[in-house]
């Protein structure tokens, strides 16, 4: 194959020739646009929903002015009531964040129906949401570290290793 290419490279130098999809962006600009516009796209949409979890908890504090002066009158301390905001701020950003998760998984599935763009794309989900994100396994009644990475024989997070 590389030998038919460089032979047409040679023979008529005004063409390019493309032997593996991954040289593709090297002569089509509309992939590095695609790709530009996919980061900024994304970099948006992370914004936005900053700015949206930031305003429901702005006007979550706001329209419970009452309930957090009643909490603090039979004795919460203001670090108990952050802390009860801050908690279900994350409860909120962990529910959306596994609902935008299946919508985008769902949506890619979707567009996979289209003929035209079924030839054209296939999602790949990779590993990097899997059930060790401390990089520890367990084998036996064990727990045991993954190879290359440091830590303790027991469990790295201290504890009973069940």
């Amino acid at each position: 194959m590389n030998d038919v290419a460089s032979f047409i490279e040679e023979t008529f130098p005004n063409l390019v020739t493309i032997t593996s999809v991954g040289e593709l962006s090297k002569v089509d600009q509309g992939v590095e646009m695609m790709d530009a516009a996919n980061l900024a796209i994304s970099i948006l949409a992370v914004g936005i929903g900053a700015i949206g979890v930031m305003n429901t908890m702005v006007m979550s504090v706001f329209e419970r002015t009452r309930e957090i002066g009643i909490l603090r009158a039979v004795g919460w301390s203001g670090a108990r009531v952050l802390r009860m905001i801050i908690i279900e701020s994350l409860a909120l950003c962990l529910v959306a964040a596994g609902f935008g998760a299946a919508l985008g998984v769902a949506a890619s599935r979707a567009v996979l129906f289209v003929p035209a763009i079924r030839s054209l794309l296939e999602p790949v989900y990779g590993g990097y949401l899997h059930p060790r994100p401390c990089g520890c396994h367990r084998r036996g009644s064990r727990w045991r570290r993954l190879p290359g990475l440091p830590g303790r024989a027991a469990h790295p997070h201290g504890g009973s290793p069940l």
